[in-house]
Order: structure tokens, then sequence, then C-alpha cells
């Protein structure tokens, strides 16, 4: 049996072949002084993402798929390997800053309770992308249904605000703080998920029958009922091209199906049926009024009304399905 790596970084690839390219020259440029294999997950891309990451990078492990097979099953490719201490599961689209990988596998090391960790993340123009989560509640689903977190500010005089409350009241705002210092979360965001192998082996893998979304925030679910902590360390690790801040390429109907299949599966799995039925509920009647304005906004965008229409009554119809 081979000895155990420090680290294995498993990144999924899907039709972003210079994305990903970036990605792995940013690890291997800098390399970590820890012990470090690289696993990069091809999920059938049709890009030539396969060839070109092998012809690059002949140190890189290449995993093909022969289909789209998700972001769960895809990194559960690597995590089912068994032969790290620590799994950092990293978005293709990042680049990671030297000495991040040293830094946290030396918290890591320092924090045994530590199941899970996360870095300081950036957006691309520098400022900060908030990368903290409180746990999933009712009272929040509805915020974000009709809208109302986006009343919420979000820049950095704001974090200055919410950083100075009492600890217990920063908790209602898990993502508006100033990010810069240790901190117990309830999880960080997937882009960089550094997950200790013994908790992992506990709280088991990924949940497969999560597509994409949410299924890092439900992995630290379990690792935290399996008695883990999960840690923000204020290290500046990443830019993150994508986010929660980045100008997304457009409505992206299976993705957006994908999301709110996952938020219902989270609260069906960890939380009341009283919870759970609450949140459905929430979920198809904030959708049956997006529906009726589409609807009557038919006339003045046929093409968006009609895509909008057709995402909305299918997330209508996954909810009554669960």
């Amino acid at each position: 049996m081979e000895p155990l790596v420090d680290l294995a970084i498993s990144v999924v690839n899907y039709n972003q072949k210079a994305m990903t390219v970036d990605c792995l020259r940013s690890i291997l440029e800098a390399p970590p002084e820890c012990t470090c294999e690289i696993y990069v997950v091809d999920n059938g891309s049709s890009d030539g993402s396969a060839d070109r990451i092998a012809a690059l990078f002949p140190t890189v492990r290449l995993i093909r798929n022969d289909a789209n097979l998700g972001f769960a099953k895809a990194h559960n490719q690597v995590l089912r390997l068994d032969n790290s201490r620590y799994v950092l599961l990293l978005n293709n689209d990042t680049t990671l800053f030297p000495k991040t990988l040293d830094s946290l596998v030396a918290f890591m090391d320092a924090h045994p309770q530590a199941g899970l960790a996360g870095c300081r993340i950036l957006n691309p123009d520098g400022t900060l992308q908030p990368s903290t989560y409180g746990s999933l509640s009712v009272a929040k689903t509805f915020l974000r249904m009709v809208g109302l977190r986006r009343l919420f500010p979000k820049g950095a005089l704001w974090r200055c605000v919410i950083s100075a409350l009492p600890l217990s009241l920063q908790h209602h705002f898990p993502g508006y703080w100033q990010h810069d210092t240790v901190r117990e979360v309830k999880s960080v965001m997937g882009a960089f998920f550094l997950m200790r192998r013994e908790a992992v082996r506990q709280a088991g893998l990924l949940d497969e029958t999560m597509f994409m979304y949410n299924e890092e925030g439900e992995w630290a679910y379990r690792a935290r009922a399996a008695g883990w902590k999960v840690y923000f360390v204020p290290i500046t690790g990443i830019i993150h091209y994508g986010g929660p801040f980045k100008l997304r390429k457009g409505f992206q109907p299976r993705l957006f199906v994908e999301k709110h299949k996952g938020l219902l599966h989270i609260f069906k799995k960890h939380h009341t049926p009283a919870e759970f039925m609450l949140a459905k509920w929430i979920i198809v009647s904030s959708f049956a009024f997006k529906l009726a304005f589409w609807f009557a906004a038919w006339p003045f965008s046929p093409a968006n009304a009609s895509l909008r229409i057709h995402t909305y009554r299918e997330i209508i119809e996954m909810a009554y399905r669960f």
C-alpha cells in the first residue's frame, strides 16, 4: 500500500479547457511543500479539455468520464481513493495564491477537531467575496424567494458594521463580516473546500443525488453532526471568477432547477417534516407568482418569457414530486 500523501486536490472540468489550464498552472507554478497529488475529473468534455490537460500536465492524474456526471459524483471519484490525509475540492474557475495549501494544511494539523476549512476568497477585481454560510432555515428561504435578501447592503462599510456586533448577532449575517479572523462557521464555499480524511470516512461522500449546487453545504451538515468543526481561515487563498457576484452568462435553466432541487433535498434530509413542508410551500408559491408575471410579460418578451415559464413550471413540478 502506498503511503498517504498530505493533500489530494480534486478539480472537476466540463468544457472549460482554458479555465482549468489556468487553475492548474496556478497550483504547479508555485507547488506546495507538503506532499500533494492533483486530480482532474473530466466530465465528458467535448472541447478537447482532457487531451490538452494530459499533454500540458503529465503529473496531473486525469480521470476521464464518458458523460457529465455532475459535481458530486465527479469529486467522489477522488474521495473514494482514500490516499491522502486531506482532500481539497477546488473549483476550476479559481486562481490559487502561493503558500495557500501549506498554510491551510498547517492549520488543519494544528486543529485536529477541524473536519472542514475554507479560506479568504477574492473577486477578480480584488474585492472580498463572502464565503461563509449559516444554517439553512425556513425564514432565510422565505427572504431569498421573495427577494428581500437583496435589500441587505453588501459593501465594505456594511461588513464593518456587522463585524462590530456581538458574535451572537453576527451569526444572523454569516456572509457579511470582514472575513479577517479565524471563525467557526456552519459551512464554507465549495470553491475551496478542504476536508479532513477522517471526517470523510465518518460523514460519508458527497450526496450524489445532488447534481450541482448545495452538495458541499449538505456534507457540512453531516460533518458537524458527526462532531467535526467547520472553520473559516483568514488566509487569502484564491481568486474566484464565479460565485455570487459574477456576471453570469444569461439564465441557465438546468442549473437553476438543480439549485432549488438541492435546497428541497437538504430540507427533507436534515430538517423536520414541518420545516420541509413550509419550505416546499414557499418555493411553490414564489414560482407560481413568477409564472403569473412572465405570462403577463409574454407579449413584450416572448422568447425570454417562454424560457422562464418552462423552467418555473419544472421547478413547481419537481417540488410536488418530493
